[in-house]
């Protein structure tokens, strides 16, 4: 059976109560509400977006099971949102929330669509962060990869 085929049919539906720290929700403590050693694509459901990128993501990551995946939309104009911070070889190092218009660190803004190989990982990276002492609203990690 293709990969993308074992996801959908393997695929939970995850809805945690929205708390202040955003991202924080991903770090559910309901043991087996996930599968902690199988990817997980994480969405946003006012992230409207066409369904190629869907397809695309998953085929990138389908290629290539080991890379985490995230989308960004390109826009010259000053949205308020998450804008990614990428390296010149497409490496996204973190996102920044919010950060007013001089202060972006690209013209990426990310769209919730990211896929992860280990929802283990993801969740240790997202407490790690949360526990840092690090200006509000920055995530950083060196292992995503931009579409």
């Amino acid at each position: 059976m293709p990969w993308p085929t074992q996801l959908a049919k393997s695929a939970r539906q995850l809805q945690c109560k929205p708390i202040q720290k955003g991202w924080a929700t991903l770090c559910c403590k309901r043991p087996g509400c996930i599968d902690a050693d199988r990817p997980i694509y994480v969405v946003q459901v006012h992230d409207v977006v066409d369904d190629q990128l869907h397809r695309d993501i998953l085929a990138a990551f389908a290629a290539n099971l080991t890379s985490t995946y995230l989308a960004g939309y390109e826009r010259e104009d000053y949205f308020p949102g998450g804008y990614l911070i990428v390296t010149g070889d497409g490496r996204i190092t973190g996102i920044v929330e919010k950060p007013g218009a001089e202060n972006r660190p690209s013209n990426l803004v990310n769209i919730v669509a990211h896929i992860h190989s280990s929802a283990t990982d993801l969740f240790e990276a997202v407490r790690a962060e949360y526990a840092r002492d690090l200006p509000p609203m920055i995530i950083t990690s060196a292992r995503w990869m931009c579409l």
